[in-house]
């Protein structure tokens, strides 16, 4: 099958939640970072961290950040997107990054923290994503490691745009889900919407 690179735990999972129409909470959301984005290449900020409204991140992060940009910058390594936290797909050791405490990100998906440098917002302005708009948990990965669907590689967004995505280790900790109001998320209760992938929205009120 098309998702058996991935740890069996999380198959269903991505049935149940991506291979089915888009919620209007998850547009929104899609639409949310997008925006985020878009007002980051306008601003010409350098990098950016953003975070979902359930993420909470350590007292540490925000340091141990900066601390790991200030290496990649003083080692000349390109880089555009490094996840405080997400959920690794991958059954795959990821191999180390170029910094101390970096290593080069595999397929991950729940991206609730992760910072993009004004070259990854400005590769994904550009992409044409508001045009192919997914759910941006989909959307991310597929621009800096395999993605097993042949219909999300096709899309124009995806095939436009190639990432250089870092990761700090999961045992870091360096930002945590509030789960009591993860479960109360707009995209897990809103009404779904018609148009999967390569849904063509070119208003929203």
């Amino acid at each position: 099958r098309w998702f058996s690179t991935w740890y069996k735990r999380h198959r269903i999972k991505y049935v149940e939640y991506f291979n089915r129409h888009m919620t209007l909470g998850e547009c929104g959301s899609s639409l949310a970072h997008l925006r985020l984005i878009e007002r980051q290449v306008r601003d010409q900020v350098a990098y950016q961290l953003i975070f979902e409204d359930d993420a909470r991140p350590s007292k540490e992060a925000l340091p141990i950040l900066l601390k790991e940009i200030y290496y990649l910058q003083k080692l000349h390594e390109p880089w555009d997107l490094i996840f405080l936290h997400s959920v690794k797909y991958e059954p795959v050791e990821e191999k180390p990054g170029p910094s101390p405490n970096l290593k080069i990100a595999v397929h991950r998906k729940i991206t609730d923290a992760y910072c993009l440098s004004l070259a990854a917002a400005e590769k994904i302005s550009n992409s044409g994503f508001r045009q192919c708009l997914f759910p941006f948990d989909d959307f991310l990965p597929a621009l800096f490691s395999h993605h097993p669907r042949p219909d999300i590689r096709r899309l124009d967004c995806v095939k436009t745009v190639t990432l250089v995505a870092y990761t700090f280790p999961d045992n870091m900790a360096l930002s945590t889900v509030a789960a009591e109001e993860a479960q109360y998320s707009d995209n897990n209760v809103s009404p779904a919407i018609y148009g999967d992938h390569g849904c063509a929205l070119e208003y929203i009120n």
